[in-house]
């Protein structure tokens, strides 16, 4: 059983983990300068780096997702062929982003009403 798709997963898994935890940690010490020097921290430095909780944001991030899925299956099929299951692993992307369109749809809907 070859290790090259789990080894690719988990490599990409890390990468993202990793970029999310530098770009934090950059934050934070960004943050401390300023609380260090005495400066206030401005509210629109604070609201740039917050996950915005809105119909808009939940559409964009399931059609991310959805296209990431779809990559993944087509890269997987084509590397290891239909008749491997490994290909199924972009289905997870798929039905995550499908899951995010959703919920951003019943947002647009609860907000118009």
């Amino acid at each position: 059983m070859p290790l090259a798709p789990f080894i690719m997963v988990i490599t990409i898994v890390f990468i993202v983990f990793y970029l999310r935890f530098r770009s934090k940690r950059e934050y934070q010490k960004t943050i401390r300068k300023m609380i260090d020097t005495g400066q206030g921290i401005p509210v629109e430095f604070i609201q740039q780096h917050t996950i915005p909780n809105t119909p808009f944001s939940h559409l964009q991030r399931g059609i991310k997702l959805i296209c990431i899925g779809i990559a993944f299956v087509a890269i997987l099929w084509l590397l290891f062929g239909f008749s491997e299951f490994y290909w199924s692993w972009g289905l997870l992307g798929i039905f995550i982003g499908i899951s995010e369109v959703i919920v951003g749809r019943l947002m647009q809907k609860e907000t118009n009403q």
